[in-house]
């Protein structure tokens, strides 16, 4: 069994590089990655932002021809 990594701030900022004031309004708004509250300590668990960001990666378009054209 893996046993997860959790990461404070500081260490989340690695793995998705934004600013601390970012999570913030992010947890406020229950908008960004899952975070677990331990007391006054919010910590993020490796896996779950890892999968969060990959949930919003912008796919490009394989074939380019396949797009509308602007009139």
């Amino acid at each position: 069994m893996s046993v997860d990594r959790f990461l404070n701030i500081a260490e989340a900022q690695q793995v998705l590089p934004l600013s601390s004031a970012w999570f913030a309004k992010q947890r406020a708004a229950k908008t960004g990655p899952p975070f677990v509250r331990i007391g006054t300590r919010v910590l993020y668990p490796h896996s779950e932002l890892v999968a969060w960001a990959k949930e919003r990666a912008v796919k490009a378009a394989a074939d380019a021809s396949a797009l509308p054209r602007a009139a």
